[in-house]
């Protein structure tokens, strides 16, 4: 039997946005409902938006309006743990049975050993997870570490090199690290997700990965009209 498809993104900040643009080609031209994901830190998010299949909307505007109207570098330096909670007790539907999600699995690097976790007991342990493995000590919230299922705990990417099982296909960008932590500009916003799924476009790992996944041919047609609804959606609030 084929192993299932899986795909594993790494954390990188704000560089989040890039993936989403992964987000609507994948949602666009490929057949999702046996594929899992997987992600550390932001990757992490990534991953939830996409298992959960949640709006590509959303998971851009939610941690735009969060965002302080400071756009220095670093503005996020103490903040980015409470500005991510913020989003998630938005974003998670309240109504969603989480202990039946078999399509997740979030990277926790604890003080004695890295672990994927598979299964989650409740919303609530959902979040936490997330927000456990977004902590950058001190970076995030001026602390060292975090507690998740009542053991310390830190962002996996803090450490750079954690393993992946080899079967899944490993999804990162590249960007300096200053602007990982960056609040982004409205444009901004739109540009990172278009570099994002023109990257997915050009990716021929990725398209080999899911090749007998696809449906009809690819092209930008989902960016133009994500955008559309992405200007709609910032032009209400």
């Amino acid at each position: 039997m084929k192993p299932q498809p899986s795909l594993h993104f790494r954390g990188i900040g704000t560089g989040y946005l890039q993936y989403i643009g992964y987000y609507l080609l994948l949602k666009k031209h490929y057949d999702l409902s046996g594929v899992s994901f997987s992600g550390c830190s932001s990757g992490a998010y990534t991953a939830a938006v996409m298992a959960l299949d949640l709006s590509p909307i959303d998971a851009v505007v939610l941690p735009f309006l969060s965002q302080s109207d400071n756009f220095k570098s670093l503005a996020f330096v103490g903040k980015w743990k409470g500005m991510l909670q913020g989003c998630l007790e938005q974003l998670l539907p309240i109504d969603r049975d989480y202990s039946g999600l078999r399509n997740l699995e979030i990277g926790i690097q604890y003080l004695d050993k890295y672990e994927l976790v598979k299964a989650f007991d409740s919303r609530q342990d959902l979040m936490a997870c997330l927000l456990s493995s977004a902590h950058i000590p001190f970076l995030v919230n001026y602390r060292p570490f975090d507690r998740y299922r009542g053991k310390y705990c830190f962002d996996p990417e803090f450490i750079g090199s954690y393993p992946i099982p080899e079967e899944r296909l490993l999804i990162s960008v590249d960007l300096p690290r200053k602007v990982r932590f960056s609040p982004k500009t409205k444009p901004q916003l739109f540009d990172m997700v278009a570099r994002g799924y023109r990257a997915a476009m050009k990716d021929s790992s990725l398209g080999t990965y899911l090749k007998e996944l696809q449906v009809g041919a690819i092209s930008e047609e989902a960016l133009f009209e994500y955008w559309e609804a992405l200007r709609a959606s910032l032009a209400s609030q």
